[in-house]
């Protein structure tokens, strides 16, 4: 739904952004292969680079916006509950600023519950990209995936959500390693 209402808004009626797809058609592509920001910036070709990033800007707004609401919510709430706890009236005993005390002592811990949100989160946006990239046009395994459920094509749909469940893996690997890095507890056993 805000995918719709970023293409309504931004594409045509007041049209700052291209309509869909990943690069402007008239545009010359020396791509090789298809990361095509990552080539055009190796190739220093600054206007493929800002084209690119403009196609990117509103499906990416579309998914990262119903999920911020939600995750800077569940910090404000963390960082809240913290900030009463005796190891950050210590530290602000001890004389540190405001600043210090909430980025040195509070934000590890208010962090623990947001992380594990992100992570519970990622799966929502692994699905959400299926939509946003049918919605804008966008090459990406969403758009393949859509294209083969249409095509009846078992071996891709197969390949697509191995990979689908192996990002998902690996970033709740990643959600719990991090997890542990800025847990003491889990660390000092």
């Amino acid at each position: 739904q805000w995918g719709i209402m970023l293409f309504l808004l931004l594409s045509v009626l007041v049209p700052i952004f291209d309509i869909s797809g990943r690069v402007s058609p008239q545009l010359d592509l020396p791509f090789v292969t298809q990361f095509y920001l990552f080539e055009s910036l190796l190739r220093l070709r600054l206007d493929l680079t800002w084209d690119l990033l403009k196609h990117m800007l509103m499906p990416a707004v579309a998914l990262a916006l119903p999920l911020a609401a939600i995750i800077s919510q569940l910090l404000k709430q963390s960082l809240k509950e913290v900030l009463d706890l005796d190891y950050v009236v210590l530290a602000r005993v001890k004389g540190f600023s405001e600043t210090q005390v909430i980025l040195r002592e509070a934000l590890k811990n208010a962090a623990l519950p947001t992380l594990t949100l992100v992570g519970v989160q990622f799966t929502f946006l692994i699905g959400g990209t299926v939509i946003v990239e049918r919605l804008f046009s966008y090459e990406g395994l969403g758009n393949m995936a859509i294209d083969a459920v249409i095509n009846r094509d078992l071996p891709l749909i197969q390949g697509i959500v191995l990979v689908f469940a192996l990002l998902f893996v690996l970033i709740n690997l990643s959600v719990d390693m991090m997890y542990a890095l800025l847990n003491p507890r889990l660390r000092h056993g």
